[in-house]
């Protein structure tokens, strides 16, 4: 290859990678424009209705079915729809094993202050399923779970603080007071 070859393709690899990052980032911006928007009582009653469809579905183990009410419902913003989404990731119910997508769905219950949800991320970042293990996060987060109301058998937060520093678990509090002042504003 000749260096204006060269040249040429850096050129073209540089424009290329602008353009995912431009296109990630209107993808992102319209995403957060749809969850954020306000339903209205109607729509939240459908959504509602949705929900316990798909509930029924699970329930009866089809969950091809439940995955694709949940998913519509996880959309629209359902903090528990998101938990089971992330669950049916994790487990492989009706879809493709991706924790990943575990991850983020889990995620997205676990900041609405779902208890199941906050357990769920708590407990991937633990096991570094989806993510780099991270003691902090998954501290953070079994104790977020547990002030929710979750009963947690084997008390998580104790197993984790037991493989953590004192440095490691004031940080862990600190996030956690940090994440409870931010979601009693976010309520406001």
């Amino acid at each position: 290859m000749t260096p204006a070859e060269i040249f040429y393709g850096v050129i073209i690899a540089i424009i290329a990678a602008s353009l995912i990052g431009i296109a990630t980032i209107v993808y992102k911006f319209i995403t957060n424009k749809i969850l954020s928007k306000k339903l209205t009582p109607q729509e939240k009653q459908e959504m509602k209705e949705e929900f316990k469809i798909a509930s029924n579905y699970y329930e009866k183990a089809e969950y091809k079915e439940a995955f694709r009410w949940f998913r519509k419902c996880a959309n629209l913003g359902h903090a528990e729809a998101q938990y089971f989404l992330a669950t049916m990731y994790k487990e492989k119910k009706g879809v493709m094993q991706n924790y990943k997508e575990a991850l983020k769905w889990a995620g997205k219950s676990a900041e609405q202050g779902d208890a199941e949800g906050q357990y769920l991320y708590g407990y991937m970042h633990y096991k570094g399923l989806g993510t780099a293990k991270n003691l902090i996060k998954a501290y953070m987060w079994f104790n977020l779970s547990s002030k929710s109301g979750k009963t947690h058998v084997g008390n998580p937060k104790s197993i984790v603080a037991g493989q953590m520093n004192a440095e490691e678990i004031a940080e862990a509090e600190r996030l956690v007071a940090e994440w409870q002042e931010e979601f009693e504003k976010r309520q406001q």
